[in-house]
C-alpha cells in the first residue's frame, strides 16, 4: 500500500479519496507487466472505504 496515513475519512478531501484510489489500482495488479492483485490490501482498503462510507452517511443524517 503507498504511504498515505490513515488519520482523515477518505471523503473529506477529494485528493485523500484521489490517493485512496491510486492505491486500490495498484493493488489490482496488471495484466501487461503480468502482476497479480494483492489480495490482503484490497481487502483493506475495501474495508477502509465500507467503514469511511458508513461514517459519512451517519453524518450526513445526523446534519439533516
Amino acid at each position: 500500500m503507498a504511504k498515505r496515513k490513515k488519520s482523515k475519512n477518505i471523503f473529506e478531501n477529494p485528493n485523500i479519496l484521489k490517493s485512496w484510489g491510486m492505491d486500490l489500482v495498484e493493488n489490482c495488479g496488471s495484466m501487461i507487466t503480468q502482476t497479480p492483485p494483492n489480495m490482503e490490501n484490497l481487502d483493506k482498503l475495501i474495508k477502509e472505504f465500507v467503514h469511511d462510507y458508513n461514517e459519512q452517511m451517519e453524518n450526513v443524517d445526523a446534519t439533516q
